[in-house]
């Protein structure tokens, strides 16, 4: 429940994806780079959290046991 909050997910909505923000191992580094396949670009793949007005009062309802 706190994630669907966070992310201003409506009940029939789903949270399909992650981010995963580390290191490259050196050798999957080497691959990446001696690839022929194009560099794919992410950038048209984020999004943001939502910014509504009522965010911060669902943030103190989910403290709340």
């Amino acid at each position: 429940p706190e994630v669907r909050a966070a992310h201003g997910l409506a009940d029939h909505e789903l949270l399909m994806g992650w981010l995963y923000v580390g290191s490259i191992d050196d050798a999957l580094r080497a691959r990446l780079t001696s690839s022929s396949r194009p560099i794919l670009d992410p950038g048209p793949h984020f999004g943001q959290m939502p910014q509504s007005r009522d965010r911060g009062i669902r943030a103190r309802r989910m403290r709340t046991p």
